[in-house]
């Protein structure tokens, strides 16, 4: 199977370097995303897999949703499963994140970026969904005083995306609210 996806990611990878259009990187990265929830370890933190999806194509509009779904797919990878030598890795992935947010929406803006339409809507969902999960998921890893005003900043993106009019976005705000208040 790791054979297999060796080729997959080589292809993906050499798309997402090489193309120029649009509609073809969008189904590129979708059809990536496919590929990510059993991607060995080695693809998600030895490539340039999650600094061409932060910096590549999550600071552009047309792939901002997509690209978001895979670094979720990468925040969700089990905790138990990752060696403490990517630790610095997934602290990486969060810091940048958080980074490449603040230029795109603040936090206090996030309610009227809901507003704004349909892909307004859709960039707020994926966005919950990527900050609940890498903050469940890899919380105690990302708790360094190094990364605190990042946590900080993460967590106001979650109280202001808690007041976004939206039952689906708000349950996902309340579990991780639930979440944190047992830990």
């Amino acid at each position: 199977l790791t054979q297999e996806f060796q080729l997959i990611y080589q292809f993906c990878e050499f798309v997402m370097e090489n193309a120029k259009n649009v509609i073809t990187l969008q189904t590129t990265l979708q059809c990536f995303l496919r590929f990510l929830f059993w991607v060995p370890l080695y693809y998600a933190f030895e490539t340039p897999l999650i600094d061409m999806l932060l910096h590549k194509f999550f600071p552009q509009p047309h792939f901002r949703c997509d690209a978001l779904q895979c670094l979720t797919e990468v925040a969700a990878i089990d905790p138990k499963s990752v060696d403490a030598k990517y630790h610095p890795k997934v602290q990486k992935m969060y810091a940048d994140f958080i980074t490449n947010l603040s230029r795109i929406v603040q936090p206090e803006a996030i309610k009227q970026y809901h507003e704004e339409g349909d892909q307004g809507e859709e960039f707020v969902q994926r966005l919950t969904l990527m900050l609940s999960t890498i903050l469940k998921t890899h919380l105690p890893i990302l708790e360094t005083q190094e990364l605190v005003w990042f946590l900080i900043q993460g967590l106001q993106y979650l109280v202001h995306i808690s007041e976004v009019d939206d039952d689906e976005i708000f349950k996902i705000c309340t579990e991780y609210w639930n979440f944190l208040a047992d830990d």
